[in-house]
């Protein structure tokens, strides 16, 4: 890398828009955009974030991402069919309900794992390589000894990686009202305090008599989400759509008692996740970007980081 990746690099997005005079609307659709994609805020996000992957020109839209194509596909009755039935070719079940909690290497160089099974009981089992799938920020927890011989780089792709936050908001309708009212699917961006983005769960299923809409957040706010405060989530949520797409609290989905029918998940405070993407610091694409995946031995890495 050169000077001017360095640059941009260590420059986060937050400086890199002021420094190019960003007018505050494409700036507030610039943060609301990212902090969904990576879970973080302009000011906690590489510049080189935005200027590897924004599209746009001439002959078509501003794009902040550049293409999306593989959101448009999916899984039938859920993406879980996929691990399922990979797991269901197998020789020998997966074995369920283990922790990994060490690392070790024999003089031989078999890779002895250590698992706690949550019973108060660990079980030591030594494997000729072993696949590391944990993310970086729960592999950070496990006792990874000397014997593992981990070099520099290696300790610091685990150590540096970062993880965003990001949570998700599901809020049940009495209709999609959002396409039978305002002909919307349902997706948007927004500069809102409480809304930055949704697209409508499952529109198969909806219509006239139910619909469902999810709120994404990344950041502080997706921070902020927590089972005991649904309900004033889930309210303040509504209350901002109501000014992107008027009638969200009317046509909330609720209980006799006036419940909303709403769900929450918050992947930061997931003991086995600690975050929910891969985000690039300032500094990660010029420091340790691409580390992460390098083995060591027959000691090897993979995952969404």
């Amino acid at each position: 890398f050169g000077e001017a990746e360095s640059l941009y690099d260590f420059m986060t997005l937050d400086e890199l828009l002021t420094l190019h005079g960003t007018s505050d609307p494409l700036r507030k659709l610039i943060g609301s955009a990212y902090a969904a994609e990576y879970g973080a805020g302009i000011h906690e996000v590489s510049a080189m974030s935005f200027l590897r992957f924004v599209h746009g020109d001439k002959r078509t839209k501003f794009g902040a991402f550049g293409a999306q194509g593989e959101s448009n596909f999916h899984v039938v009755d859920g993406n879980d069919r996929i691990t399922t039935g990979l797991a269901a070719r197998l020789a020998s079940p997966v074995q369920l309900g283990q922790r990994l909690v060490a690392i070790r290497k024999l003089s031989g160089g078999q890779v002895v794992l250590t698992f706690d099974n949550g019973a108060g009981r660990t079980t030591q089992v030594a494997y000729d390589a072993v696949v590391l799938t944990v993310p970086f920020s729960v592999l950070r927890d496990v006792q990874i000894d000397a014997s593992v011989g981990l070099p520099a780089w290696k300790r610091d792709a685990i150590n540096l990686s970062a993880m965003g936050d990001n949570a998700k908001l599901m809020v049940g309708f009495k209709s999609s009202y959002w396409y039978l009212q305002h002909e919307s699917n349902g997706t948007l961006f927004s500069d809102r305090d409480r809304l930055q983005a949704t697209w409508e769960s499952n529109p198969t299923n909806g219509g006239e008599t139910r619909g469902v809409l999810t709120s994404y957040m990344g950041g502080d706010l997706a921070r902020a989400i927590h089972p005991r405060t649904l309900q004033s989530d889930a309210q303040a949520f509504l209350n901002d759509l109501e000014v992107a797409l008027p009638g969200a609290n009317v046509q909330a989905q609720r209980t006799l008692d006036g419940t909303i029918l709403a769900a929450s998940m918050n992947w930061s405070g997931n003991p086995y996740a600690k975050g929910s993407y891969a985000l690039a610091r300032p500094g990660y694409f010029t420091t340790s970007a691409h580390n992460e995946a390098k083995p060591v031995g027959n000691l090897f890495f993979a995952g969404e980081h």
